[in-house]
């Protein structure tokens, strides 16, 4: 079995550059024996399938880098800053399943790169017309992932879990967050954020790379937005990468500003249209 190992790259993106892991290759399968430490992803009889080379990026995808390749910018939390932060850098919320395949396909198209994502088929996004406002969409829905395509995509939910966890697929060393035992050390919470709790601010959501990333050197896989993944309601297995057939509901990931630090692992499913909770970062299986 191949060793777990975290390397670094950095893209150019408006404001941040991007660290990268890779991990194990696909058909080289752990089969948990017992619950990774207080974990609601890894349970025991689950396979863990990681493909040979996952780059993901270390941040959130931050408002200004979404607006240099959108040119809008949908979020919720477009002002107010907290003291010391940047607005460009916070993470971009708001933001719909469909407008995220379209942000990782002009993406990899601005960089060169072969797009994952086919829609009425086609690659180029700007043949897509505009995503659905209402969902579901039979367009849309019947999207196809190239998972050998080496351009930007979400993850699946096995992979954002496995890059959540730091790639620790047992309970030596584990930690309840992504990162730390302690929440407020890794990520933004209702406890620590000033929207709602009652701290006479109102700040959400906050700029990315702020706390304490985790083994990985992923920042935010705990709190702030929950990240979209790949995967539709359907898939309830976590054995890798699939042929997407449209379905209604898809899964996000992490927890965000106004949740608990007890619900941070959380995978749960949602309807596509987004909302002030959701964001997303970009992976890629390939940086050849």
């Amino acid at each position: 079995m191949k060793k777990n190992a975290l390397l670094l790259l950095t893209f150019s993106l408006l404001i941040m550059g991007c660290a990268t892991t890779s991990s194990k290759p696909y058909g080289d399968s752990i089969v948990l024996k017992e619950r990774v430490k207080d974990s609601n992803i890894f349970l025991p009889g689950t396979t863990i399938i990681i493909p040979e080379t996952l780059w993901a990026c270390d941040h959130e995808v931050t408002q200004g880098e979404y607006k240099a390749i959108m040119g809008t910018n949908p979020s919720y939390f477009s002002s107010n800053p907290a003291p010391g932060e940047i607005q460009e850098n916070r993470p971009v919320d708001s933001v719909s399943w469909y407008d995220a395949l379209v942000y990782c396909n002009r993406l990899s198209i601005k960089e060169g790169l072969s797009p994952c994502y086919t829609i009425k088929k086609t690659t180029d996004p700007d043949l897509w017309g505009e995503s659905p406002k209402t969902f579901p969409d039979k367009d849309w829905d019947s999207v196809i992932c190239d998972f050998s395509a080496n351009g930007y995509r979400l993850p699946t939910k096995i992979e954002w879990a496995y890059l959540s966890r730091g790639g620790n697929l047992t309970n030596k060393g584990q930690t309840l967050y992504s990162g730390s035992d302690i929440s407020d050390e890794v990520a933004w919470t209702i406890d620590n954020c000033y929207y709602i709790g009652n701290k006479g601010r109102t700040y959400g959501t906050h700029e990315v790379k702020k706390l304490k990333p985790n083994a990985l050197g992923l920042y935010d896989m705990s709190g702030n937005l929950f990240e979209w993944c790949w995967d539709g309601y359907k898939f309830n297995d976590m054995n890798g990468p699939k042929k997407y057939i449209g379905v209604k509901f898809h899964y996000s990931a992490g927890g965000c500003w106004d949740w608990g630090g007890f619900e941070l692992d959380a995978i749960t499913s949602t309807s596509p249209d987004g909302d002030w909770y959701n964001g997303f970062r970009v992976v890629r299986s390939t940086i050849k």
